[in-house]
C-alpha cells in the first residue's frame, strides 16, 4: 500500500469522481476539431528512436499534460484514483469499481473502458 492508503475519500465517492471524469473525457474526444488539414507525415528512423530518452509514465503523464492541459489532467485524475482504489481494496475494489463506473453509461462503455484500461495498467495487477 502506498501512501494513498489513507484517503480521505469513500469507494462510492471515488467511483462518482470517476464517473464524472469519464464523461468530460468522452465528450472531449467526441467533440468535432478544427484542424488546418492533415498532420504532416515524418520519417521515423530506428536510430532516431533508439537515441530518445526512456520516459516513466508519470514523466510522459506531464508531457501529456503539457501538450494538451485539459485531457492530460482528466487521465491523470483518472490513474490517480485507480492507485486510491487499488489501495483501499486491491485488484478486485479496482475491478468492481471500473465495472460499475463503464455500465453507467451503456452507449458509451467501450470508451469508458478503454480510457480506464489505459491509464490504470500497471497499477496492482491491472493489465490492459
Amino acid at each position: 500500500m502506498s501512501a494513498l492508503a489513507v484517503i480521505d475519500a469513500t469507494p462510492a465517492e471515488l467511483a462518482d469522481a470517476l464517473d464524472r471524469l469519464l464523461t468530460e473525457l468522452v465528450a472531449y474526444r467526441l467533440r468535432p476539431r478544427v484542424e488546418s488539414g492533415p498532420p504532416a507525415l515524418r520519417r521515423v528512423r530506428a536510430a532516431d528512436l533508439a537515441a530518445q530518452p526512456i520516459r516513466t509514465r508519470r514523466a510522459r503523464a506531464f508531457i501529456n499534460i503539457a501538450h494538451d492541459p485539459f485531457e492530460g489532467s482528466m487521465l491523470f485524475a483518472v490513474r490517480e484514483i485507480g492507485v486510491a482504489l487499488f489501495d483501499i481494496g486491491g485488484d478486485d475494489m479496482m475491478h468492481a469499481t471500473g465495472d460499475e463506473v463503464c455500465a453507467r453509461d451503456p452507449s458509451n462503455e467501450g470508451r469508458r473502458s478503454g480510457i480506464i484500461n489505459g491509464r490504470w495498467d500497471g497499477i496492482g495487477g491491472w493489465h490492459a
